[in-house]
């Protein structure tokens, strides 16, 4: 599982907005669940939106990181992600601009734990539909 502690230690846990674009698989859930473990907000992206639409919600949330797995819309969507936000890419997805992979994110982060802790006011999530 991604750990919390990778998130936290590269985006800290302030609340940083991480779009996470995959299709429904379990390394969907572990990433959404290590983004709100790790003291930051999740704003999950649909793999059939347009690339507006998606460009508007990176904006909007200013999305500081993509959690990228499989995607049918990730081509027409990877021209809008600007360089400024780094992309995480989970097993068995290769692209072809620089990116971090979920395995170097465990590794980085092997052995330590968290330090957020949740209250029962945190937001967690920003869903657009």
């Amino acid at each position: 599982m991604l750990r919390a502690t990778g998130l936290e230690k590269r985006y800290g846990a302030d609340r940083s907005n991480i779009a996470l674009l995959s299709r429904n698989r379990a390394h969907w859930i572990m990433a959404d669940l290590a983004i709100i473990a790790s003291g930051n907000v999740s704003i999950p992206l649909f793999t059939t939106q347009t690339a507006d639409t998606t460009k508007y919600i990176l904006e909007f949330t200013e999305a500081r990181v993509v959690i990228l797995g499989e995607s049918a819309n990730w081509a027409e969507v990877s021209d809008i992600v600007p360089d400024t936000v780094d992309i995480v890419t989970l097993p068995g997805v290769e692209i072809d601009r620089p990116c971090i992979r979920w395995q170097d994110m465990l590794d980085e982060c092997k052995g330590e734990a968290s330090a957020f802790e949740a209250s029962h006011d945190d937001v967690i999530s920003i869903v657009f539909t």
